[in-house]
This record gives C-alpha cells, sequence and structure tokens, in this order.
C-alpha cells in the first residue's frame, strides 16, 4: 500500500540504508511531520477503503481504531486514533504496561492534544513472591506536534486522552540483542506490587468481552467520525465506494454519514476491557514504580 508514494519510499530507502534503528528513526522524523497532513491522510483512507481485506477486518474490542500506510518485513506505519472514554478519566491508563519487544516505535502526534505516557528502564526484576519490578525512565505528555522514539524492549504505558488524539506511528525492527522472552508481558500494579500477565493470557480474558459485530461498527464509526472531524471532503470517491454491492453494513452506514455531511459523533468503547477492569492510574504507577 502506498509504496510508490515519493514520502514512503525516502523512508523504505532510510531503512534499507541504516543498520542502527535509533539512528533510522531519528532521521525519519522530517518525513513523519510531512505525513501528518489531511491530503496524505486522505490519500491513505481511500487507499485503505480500497482494500477489501480492510473493509471486511473483524475489530477486537482492543484494537486502536487505524488506518495502515505500509509495511514490509522492515516497518510498519500507521495512524492510530485514540478516542476520549465516557468517563473522561484522563488519569487512568488506556492499556496494561508493555513493551513490543524487538521493535523501536516512533510516535508522531499530528491532531488533537496529545496524551500523557510513562516509560520504563528495559531490566525488569522479578521478586522471589513473583511480582516485579521496573524504575521510570520518562513521565511526560506526549503533546501535538511532538514525536517520541521508543526503543525496543522498553516497557511503557499511555493514559486516556481528554480530546480526539492521532498519531502516526513507525515500526521497525530494533538494535538491541533478543531478549530472553518469548511472549510479550503485561504488567498492572496492585496493592503496590507490579504483577504481569502474558499476552496469551490478556488475549484470552479481552475476548470474553468481546462482540466483533458491535466492535467492529465503533471502530468503523470511529475511523469516520475522525475522518469527518479532520475534514475529509472527497464525496465523489465515497460515491463510488457506496456503489459497491457487498459493501458491509457498517462501512455503508458511517460513509454516508460522510457524503451527507450529517454530525458523527465520537462512540464510546469499554474502557475497562484493555485494562481488564484494573484500576491504574499515573500515581499508582508513580508510587508503584519509584
Amino acid at each position: 500500500m502506498l509504496k510508490k508514494n515519493t514520502l514512503i519510499s525516502k523512508i523504505i530507502q532510510l531503512s534499507n540504508e541504516l543498520e542502527d534503528s535509533l539512528i533510522f528513526h531519528k532521521k525519519s522524523q522530517y518525513i513523519l511531520k510531512e505525513l501528518g497532513t489531511l491530503d496524505f491522510l486522505s490519500e491513505v483512507f481511500e487507499a485503505n477503503l480500497l482494500d477489501n481485506l480492510f473493509l471486511r477486518k473483524k475489530w477486537n474490542s482492543f484494537d486502536i481504531p487505524h488506518l495502515s500506510i505500509y509495511t514490509n518485513d522492515d516497518i510498519d506505519l500507521k495512524y492510530h486514533i485514540f478516542l476520549p472514554p465516557k468517563s473522561k478519566n484522563i488519569e487512568m491508563a488506556s492499556y496494561l504496561i508493555h513493551h513490543h519487544m524487538e521493535y523501536t516505535l516512533s510516535s508522531y502526534v499530528f491532531f488533537g492534544e496529545g496524551y500523557h505516557t510513562i516509560q520504563f528502564d528495559k531490566e525488569i526484576t522479578t521478586n522471589s513472591d513473583g511480582t516485579f519490578n521496573m524504575k521510570i525512565s520518562k513521565d511526560f505528555f506526549h503533546a501535538y506536534s511532538g514525536i517520541n522514539i521508543l526503543d525496543s524492549w522498553c516497557p511503557h504505558v499511555i493514559f486516556n486522552v481528554s480530546t480526539t488524539t492521532a498519531t502516526l506511528v513507525l515500526w521497525s525492527k530494533g538494535n538491541t540483542p533478543v531478549m530472553d522472552v518469548k511472549k510479550r508481558g503485561n504488567y498492572y500494579p496492585d496493592k503496590g506490587n507490579l504483577n504481569k500477565i502474558d499476552e496469551e493470557e490478556f488475549i484470552i480474558e479481552a475476548k470474553k468481552e468481546d462482540n466483533y459485530i458491535e466492535n467492529s461498527e465503533k471502530h468503523i464509526q470511529a475511523i469516520c467520525y475522525f475522518m469527518q472531524e479532520i475534514g475529509y471532503k472527497n464525496n465523489s470517491f465515497i460515491k463510488q465506494i457506496l456503489q459497491s454491492s457487498d459493501l458491509p453494513e457498517s462501512w455503508n452506514k458511517w460513509l454516508s454519514f460522510l457524503v451527507s455531511g450529517d454530525y458523527i459523533d465520537s462512540p464510546y468503547f469499554n474502557e475497562e476491557i484493555n485494562i481488564l477492569k484494573k484500576h491504574i492510574s499515573i500515581s499508582d504507577i508513580r508510587n508503584t514504580c519509584s
């Protein structure tokens, strides 16, 4: 998808030329800034709507609403869309503490205010009682126009947004030697201790609350809501998509809102699923990992 785009070609070229992942991410920052425009976002949105696999995707409750830009064996580019929860509680975590294993991550906030995030040192020690220790390395608000680079194996956590926020994210395989970790771990504070749940167990627990039809509807609504918010206006293209006889019902519904100009409400996702109904606040994490 969009491989022949000039800016994407530049990122691919940098990825091929630079073996050091952190240097690659630093040198890619100026390109990421150019990918956060309405024109390019519109091109990506339309490319996704021409992808039948995307149109028929069954979204999980724990999926971040997103648009795919480009992916190969070395890099992955996406737009992520974060919506405020019904509770409006920006002190609460959106997800459990986690790392992205061998992948380095750049995130560029190109729309909205941003979100608070906490990052940790790579070293995670295990106590005799089975709990864990982490040390906070960064504790900051990832604000509009900012780019943050998260090194491979560095745990992090993000918190609820106060306003609709969108990021451009770039993943690539990092330089750090592969650690002795077979599965991604997810961590959470509990009564002053830090506990862990493996990724497979997390997915099993999260899927207990899953309803693919409802989740897909909300994710599609979220994407169309965001495109309306950012000012997407190519009605002639959307009308062509709407003429497809096999267009999924939810896409038909929300794309019709885009064409008509009727206001699309921001959907509310179940904010407890991705934290497994646990209370995970900024202060809880600071107190546990100080």
